[in-house]
């Protein structure tokens, strides 16, 4: 009885060693929320189309389409906090690889990639818990770390519209 019991359970550790190997852990450190503010589509579609071949379905895309008159506008302030509202807060959902966005990057339609989606990945995974503020185009066009776009929407959103308005009108 005692031999028979040690080889059960010698199989099932062998069998359970197996199984786990074969596991694959999810890494969705650089999982993103890429939110567009556009005035009718986006221009530069087709190299996006490309540049997210690439990113193994740890993406989504959020699209403001058909917003004008924001360029030096506290309106543009009011529609990025939706997006990160709709990509991280609100009723968000999971990417294809059944990770939430661990970053939003904020583009324009005409704004294009410069980098494979590996290479941005690669640094975003080495990049936890910093934000990208500075970006060659200007600089709301940048990528937030997901826990500093939720702060911005927890803290008074009215405040924030406030102070870019007084700002900017």
């Amino acid at each position: 009885f005692f031999l028979l019991l040690h080889q059960v359970l010698v199989l099932k550790a062998n069998v359970n060693s197996a199984s786990t190997s074969k596991i694959k852990i999810k890494d969705c450190r650089a999982t993103t929320a890429y939110a567009f503010i556009t005035q009718n589509g986006i221009e530069t579609w087709k190299a996006w189309e490309t540049y997210f071949a690439g990113c193994q379905g740890d993406y989504i895309v959020r699209i403001a389409n058909g917003q004008s008159g924001l360029r030096y506008s506290y309106k543009m302030v009011d529609v990025m906090l939706d997006l990160i509202d709709s990509a991280l807060v609100g009723n968000f959902t999971a990417a294809h690889n059944g990770c939430l966005p661990n970053w939003i990057h904020f583009a324009s339609a005409t704004c294009l990639p410069l980098v494979s989606c590996h290479k941005t990945r690669e640094r975003l995974r080495s990049s936890t818990g910093k934000s990208f503020t500075q970006w060659i185009k200007s600089a709301q066009w940048m990528t937030l770390w997901a826990p500093h776009a939720r702060e911005l929407i927890k803290e008074n959103r009215s405040a924030w519209v406030a102070f870019w308005r007084a700002r900017h009108s």
